[in-house]
């Protein structure tokens, strides 16, 4: 079960100061600080296993622990809470193996992929999906089992090594590479409309051909997916005929070029990666440059490669062939040239593959639950219909590939 959709900062991180960025976000830390930051040292933690109840074990994540009295019997962790949260599963738990970055540049090479890259950079987030940052198990781990998201204050609480650190939303924003009030005026996930079946018809080609099979992925749509489950919505899943939330909404996003709160979503999703008891621990590029950022004298070696990701580094001519037929010239949303798009006719057949899972059926790394559908995906009402009508008819009108 996975993140609950419901955003933390909602009417707080959506509005604020409009003040300038600073060019160095404050950031706290306490400690001792004669011989730097040492990372955690795994062995020199006390060797002993704790069982938790996954409901409980969601329900500790969530406490404010840095308010209470210090009572840890390691001095890497400020509760004894905490401690049992690392020993209780934190620190045997897997890490999602296809964190990576992406190479623009490789795909700037491919005059029909071009137009991909222009949208990821006019939505605000090349800079984060390209951030290349190693990092140390060892700071991961810790930084799951102590983190503290204190929302109204913005502001992210955790422990590397014996001291204790402090950061802002915008630190996060400045570590990663995401301007911060661009992501304050985006919206929320879970202010997109979740789309049904009909209106991701388009995303799929509607009969077989050789640019693909009936019902499989088109080719732009198809390429964001598999760059955003490598970075920023990390899922373990490769088939594109099982897409669960909030992907399709994503891609539509990206594609239309409408602001997406990606800040939001990264401080959600790390709370939910540490919550589920069956979540791979991600996100550990951005959680790395944060912590690199706020810490200053780390001492630490970050030892585990950030691997780069070439789409379909093997297939050239998927990258180089020109769309598929029954293209039409429009403007594209972040360039100056017009790029082909593909039209799909409005009476077009939906292949049964398409229909997409509901949130609680899916399963991957880091996804929404049954909060994420109350507060921001409901189908009915007159504005609902007018919003799926107006999505669906854009979806109709072409896509990409």
């Amino acid at each position: 079960m996975l993140p609950r959709a419901s955003s933390i900062m909602r009417g707080r991180f959506g509005a604020g100061s409009n003040r300038r960025e600073e060019k160095r976000p404050r950031a706290d830390s306490f400690g001792d600080d004669d011989e730097g930051t040492q990372p955690m040292d795994m062995s020199a933690v006390p060797a002993v296993r704790y069982h938790w109840v996954p409901e409980e074990f969601s329900k500790v994540c969530l406490s404010r622990h840095f308010e209470q009295a210090r009572d840890s019997p390691s001095s890497y962790f400020h509760t004894h809470s905490q401690f049992k949260l690392f020993r209780g599963g934190l620190d045997i738990r897997p890490m999602h193996l296809d964190q990576q970055w992406v190479s623009w540049s490789y795909l700037e090479r491919f005059v029909h992929a071009r137009s991909l890259v222009d949208m990821f950079e006019g939505v605000g987030w090349r800079n984060a999906l390209g951030l290349k940052q190693d990092w140390n198990e060892a700071v991961i781990r810790q930084f799951y089992a102590t983190l503290e998201v204190r929302a109204q204050k913005e502001e992210l609480v955790w422990m590397t090594g014996t001291r204790k650190f402090k950061a802002t939303f915008k630190d996060l924003a400045a570590a990663v590479g995401l301007n911060y009030q661009e992501m304050k005026q985006g919206k929320l996930v879970v202010d997109f409309p979740r789309l049904q079946s009909g209106d991701v018809q388009g995303f799929y080609y509607q009969e077989t051909s050789v640019y693909g099979p009936q019902g499989g992925l088109r080719r732009i749509p198809k390429l964001i997916y598999e760059i955003l489950r490598r970075t920023i919505v990390p899922s373990a899943g490769a088939n594109d005929k099982a897409i669960g939330w909030p992907f399709y909404e994503m891609i539509t996003a990206v594609m239309s070029g409408e602001k997406f709160n990606l800040l939001d979503w990264t401080v959600n999703q790390m709370l939910e990666c540490k919550r589920d008891v069956h979540s791979p621990l991600a996100f550990q590029p951005y959680i790395m440059a944060l912590v690199l950022r706020t810490v200053g004298d780390f001492r630490g070696v970050s030892d585990i490669s950030h691997e780069f990701y070439r789409p379909f580094f093997d297939q050239w001519e998927y990258l180089e062939r020109k769309p598929s037929p029954m293209s039409c010239r429009v403007p594209g949303p972040h360039s100056p040239e017009p790029i082909p798009l593909e039209v799909v006719p409005p009476d077009s057949p939906v292949p049964l593959e398409v229909v997409p899972p509901s949130p609680e059926a899916y399963r991957g790394p880091s996804f929404a639950s049954s909060s994420h559908r109350a507060a921001g995906t409901s189908s009915s009402g007159p504005s609902a219909r007018v919003a799926r009508r107006d999505r669906g008819a854009s979806h109709r009108r072409g896509f990409k590939g």
